[in-house]
């Protein structure tokens, strides 16, 4: 494994500044004796619906099954259609094809999410939901993608894996669809030791439906009512949880720091995404464009500095979607060649080093 001077993403120096207050959550667990479907589980659930004002949220296992189970919450299956953004992680789409549903893919405007414009020549008799991703930490245009779905009576839903704490318009990710899907992986801002993830809802029905799909399809100890799946979140996960919601707002604020010091300080050579008024963009990922991408990229590991591409492909072009992907999204198709992610956790004497050295990549190219 490469040493890197400065990593894309150090998990361990996180979790090693909490670490003693981890030990006192395993402690806590292990003494009571409840290791899944506890005191934990349901405390998180309480204050995640909180923080992301919403009525309702309920653990789950990870992100992708966040997915699979609001879909089939809503009965979406075989001959339906789900419209999802290309530029995205392939869960977001699998999570459809896993139901039995199709993935239709969208282009993306100038804040790298969904175009609304492109979404409306999408619908169908077929359609019957939509996937606002929010993608790097900044939430899509979702009031006009809501007003589509009241329209077109489809079903809503928010994939909020990236975007823990950003807002619309003083509102939460996860609080305006029919559904908010969020994923605590191990890379993400708010992540687990591991794997987790959370489903956020305003309708009671819905929550009704993704408990009992979430742990077999049970209603009390020996009565299945359908087909669900063993998809609870561990005690352990939802105590690191809890312990990790309470600094979301610091963890946002420093990435957000680091986000605009790499916008003032490299505007001649790099620019981000447009955040629009009312948006305020959480930095999972600072994304940055560059006609020079693969250049960049090469020259900042040259140096010692773990850039990523988030994402070289994007879905619509991906073998495992081939039989999904009836056209060209050139928008979605140029942007994946020239965005670049830079580091964000980090301090600032290694930002120092990051600016710098992308500083002198540029002026020494020319």
């Amino acid at each position: 494994m490469k040493t890197w001077k400065i990593p894309f993403l150090d998990v361990k120096a996180e979790n090693l500044r909490i670490k003693n207050d981890m030990f006192d959550v395993f402690e806590r667990v292990i003494d009571s004796g409840e290791y899944i479907d506890g005191n934990e589980t349901e405390r998180l659930e309480e204050e995640f619906s909180h923080f992301f004002q919403t009525n309702y949220a309920v653990g789950v296992s990870c992100g992708t099954d966040a997915l699979i189970l609001s879909l089939r919450a809503s009965n979406i299956g075989e001959g339906d259609e789900v419209i999802v953004p290309s530029l995205t992680f392939p869960a977001t789409a699998m999570a459809v094809a896993e139901v039995g549903a199709k993935p239709v893919f969208a282009e993306i405007d100038r804040t790298l999410t969904l175009d609304v414009e492109d979404v409306k020549n999408l619908i169908t008799s077929d359609t019957k939901a939509i996937i606002a991703v929010h993608w790097a930490g900044l939430m899509a245009d979702i009031s006009p993608l809501s007003e589509l779905c009241k329209t077109h009576d489809l079903i809503l839903i928010e994939d909020a894996a990236q975007a823990h704490g950003s807002l619309y318009h003083g509102c939460r990710a996860g609080s305006i669809g029919d559904f908010g899907c969020f994923s605590f992986h191990a890379t993400k801002t708010l992540a687990a030791l591991g794997n987790g993830g959370m489903i956020t809802t305003q309708n009671i029905e819905y929550l009704q439906k993704i408990r009992l799909l979430r742990n077999f399809g049970r209603n009390g100890r020996e009565s299945f009512i359908c087909i669900g799946r063993n998809s609870r979140l561990g005690e352990f996960q939802a105590g690191i949880l809890r312990l990790k919601l309470k600094n979301i707002e610091n963890i946002n604020n420093h990435r957000t720091a680091v986000a605009n010091r790499y916008r003032d300080e490299l505007g001649d050579w790099i620019y981000p995404p447009a955040v629009p008024n009312g948006f305020t963009h959480v930095y999972h990922l600072y994304i940055a464009q560059t006609h020079h991408r693969d250049f960049l990229y090469q020259e900042l590991r040259k140096n010692g500095i773990e850039a990523v591409v988030h994402y070289r492909e994007p879905c619509h072009q991906q073998p495992v979607f081939k039989k999904y992907a009836n056209r060209k999204l050139p928008v979605t198709e140029k942007i994946c060649k020239q965005i670049i992610s830079l580091p964000l956790t980090l301090s600032y004497k290694s930002q120092s080093m990051v600016i710098e050295t992308i500083k002198s990549i540029f002026i020494n190219k020319k």
